[in-house]
């Protein structure tokens, strides 16, 4: 699996799926990845093949992707569909630095 990024979402590729994450159930048949804040619109995969995990730990809960088909593809209505290949990642979101604040927020999609 390559690094891929769709809008505010970052797909990384990880050696395997950490011990303790649990997973996520499917949402009338589709792993929903992100949803958008301002849009309703969300990364979504609906094609058999994937299992997306979760795991918390200290408070902060992290999402894991498992593509165990030859690719997948991810969906969104403004981004267009990406192709995501077989193996393990971690589900980020997008982030931006305002250098002159001096802070950093998530992108809002």
């Amino acid at each position: 699996m390559r690094a891929i990024q769709q809008g505010d979402i970052l797909v990384k590729p990880v050696e395997c799926i950490p011990e303790g994450a649990v997973q996520v159930p499917r949402r009338n048949g589709v792993l929903v990845l992100a949803e958008g804040e301002r849009t309703g619109h969300s990364h979504t995969i609906m094609a058999e093949g994937a299992d997306l995990y979760s795991l918390t730990r200290n408070g902060v809960t992290s999402l894991f992707l498992e593509v165990t088909a030859l690719t997948v593809p991810l969906i969104h209505q403004e981004h267009g569909t990406v192709t995501l290949e077989k193996g393990f990642a971690k589900i980020d979101r997008v982030q931006e630095l305002d250098f002159f604040e001096g802070y950093k927020r998530e992108v809002i999609d």
